[in-house]
């Protein structure tokens, strides 16, 4: 699902292990080859002292379409090879079932990791408080971050299951507890 949506709040409430696309990330920004690559398409300035500066970064990607597809080229190969990495080790330690948290799940071409997909969607509103609550950005950016993304149709044709998360937290701990016992099946 998109920004905002609750995804890592739902991947909490299903108590099993947890690959976060967004902690691998992090993970990967730190790679120099990675970084070289996003200063070169964004600017030196991204970096300072080593250190990649994600507000500045966000700013300039998701000011228009073409800049996040830039983005996206630079950084989704690098995520889905760690992403990929992690899941094995999952598995090598025995775990039968674990969520992949990810944003952009089909974009990286990683929903052929997973046996079924389910979509986190909330209003807009909600999800563009939650933006600029988490992440101490005003809303202009949020609003960036937010149109960057696909529409809640776009998840809804491609998800095996989609939950609602408007912050009725009871209803939705009610929800993922349905889903997790039809997904234990």
């Amino acid at each position: 699902g998109p920004t905002g949506a609750g995804k890592t709040v739902v991947a909490e409430l299903m108590e099993l292990p947890v690959v976060n696309a967004d902690k691998v990330t992090r993970q990967v920004h730190k790679k120099p080859e990675v970084l070289a690559r996003l200063c070169q398409t964004f600017g030196e300035d991204i970096v300072c002292g080593g250190v990649l500066n994600r507000v500045i970064l966000a700013n300039r990607a998701f000011s228009s379409k073409e800049k996040t597809l830039a983005l996206n080229a630079i950084m989704h190969p690098a995520i889905t090879l760690e992403i990929e990495q992690q899941l094995q080790a999952l598995e090598q330690a025995g775990h039968t079932h674990c969520l992949l948290d990810a944003p952009l799940l089909f974009e990286a071409d990683c929903a052929s990791l997973c046996g079924v997909t389910v979509g986190v969607l909330a209003p807009s509103s909600v999800r563009k408080n939650r933006i600029i609550g988490r992440d101490s950005i005003p809303e202009e950016l949020a609003l960036k971050r937010m149109n960057a993304q696909p529409d809640d149709q776009y998840y809804k044709d491609r998800c095996d299951y989609i939950l609602i998360n408007n912050g009725d937290m009871s209803q939705l701990q009610k929800d993922v507890q349905v889903l997790k016992q039809e997904l234990m099946k």
